[in-house]
């Protein structure tokens, strides 16, 4: 037993001890695609309002995660993995094109929900089912404090000038 003491206490000291975030914001996989001004690729960065927005929730929540780890890929495969992978996030898509694109892959929409509202009948974030519940509605409350401060507005407009 004090063997297993003394490794434990070696790896919380070390930093490397698995922490109790599995499953948490650091363990997402960000995904987003072309869409301008939402999301869009600048110099190799991702950049737009849905991505600001991301970042800043991230930022708040305090994550590890930055815009580097925002992976900018084709609609088709972000979706696939969004589908098939836990713990991923594919945004800000069009709820009523994504509709239509689930129906030309052959799926049906029924198996799909909007949990994450960015703006009331525009674009939302999705989650794989498997992300844990706890994580999406700490995201969701951060993102209803990030529009009560006003700051909502200012990033979605940011881009639209």
């Amino acid at each position: 037993m004090k063997c297993l003491a003394s490794i434990l206490f070696f790896l919380i000291c070390w930093g490397i001890a698995p922490t109790a975030t599995a499953g948490g914001i650091d363990d997402l996989i960000l995904m987003t695609e072309e869409f301008p001004p939402y999301n869009f690729n600048v110099d190799g960065r991702a950049v737009g309002s849905s991505v600001d927005l991301m970042v800043l929730i991230l930022q708040r929540m305090g994550a590890q995660q930055t815009r580097e780890d925002i992976r900018i890929l084709p609609w088709a495969r972000s979706y696939r993995m969004l589908l098939e992978r836990k713990n991923t996030v594919l945004f800000a898509y069009d709820k009523n094109v994504t509709g239509w694109l689930i129906k030309e892959e052959g799926l049906d929409p029924e198996d799909f929900e909007s949990v994450f509202l960015l703006a009331k009948g525009e674009h939302y974030f999705g989650f794989n089912r498997q992300t844990p519940d706890a994580l999406v509605q700490a995201m969701q409350k951060t993102l209803d404090e990030i529009k009560a401060e006003g700051l909502f507005h200012k990033i979605i407009t940011t881009y639209m000038n």
